[in-house]
């Protein structure tokens, strides 16, 4: 009897984890689509250029830019193999969790393409740093930014709050040139 309800509560489990990996799919579907229509404002100009070995875009070179929340990195970027649902989900930004509410600062100058609510992801904001390289903060519980903004690294974006559940209060960031999502370990100054 205590198999059963073991193998019982096992199966339910898969099966809510493979729920969660179809929200999952779906929430970056739909993130994907708003970053296309935000991508479409994005003016492209010349390809990115080459400084010795730093891979520079818009001016930014590889790890230089300011984190955007000060926390600890609870989702990495790349793939993830979930066990228990038998699946590999890629995550093309990073989640950082904060220690306590925090601002959320832009990363690298650039103009504010997108500051909007989109269900699934929150307060969310794009930057563009020019030659189609931008960022992206999502999941802020507070937006400060607006459309055309021009903003400087270290400016304020909006607001993360932390509440009881620690699964909840964290940034999502991305880096992106066109419609590549690009490690932002290779471009956080000090990335741990």
């Amino acid at each position: 009897k205590k198999y059963n309800n073991m193998l019982t509560v096992i199966k339910n489990d898969k099966a809510g984890r493979l729920e969660y990996v179809e929200m999952l799919k779906f929430q970056q579907k739909n993130l994907e689509d708003e970053l296309k229509k935000a991508s479409s404002l994005v003016i492209k100009k010349k390809p990115a250029a080459y400084v010795g070995d730093n891979v520079t875009h818009a001016n930014i070179t590889r790890g230089t830019m300011v984190w955007p929340i000060a926390g600890k990195v609870m989702e990495g970027f790349g793939e993830t193999f979930i066990e228990d649902a038998g699946v590999t989900f890629f995550h093309k930004g990073i989640k950082i969790r904060p220690d306590k509410t925090s601002p959320v600062f832009a990363s690298a100058n650039g103009e504010v393409i997108f500051a909007d609510y989109i269900k699934g992801f929150d307060y969310i904001t794009v930057v563009d740093h020019g030659e189609a390289f931008y960022t992206v903060y999502g999941n802020m519980t507070e937006l400060k930014a607006i459309p055309s903004e021009k903003v400087a690294q270290g400016d304020i974006l909006g607001r993360i709050n932390i509440d009881l559940d620690g699964d909840t209060s964290y940034l999502y960031f991305e880096i992106r040139k066109n419609e590549e999502a690009l490690n932002p370990a290779d471009w956080l100054a000090g990335y741990y």
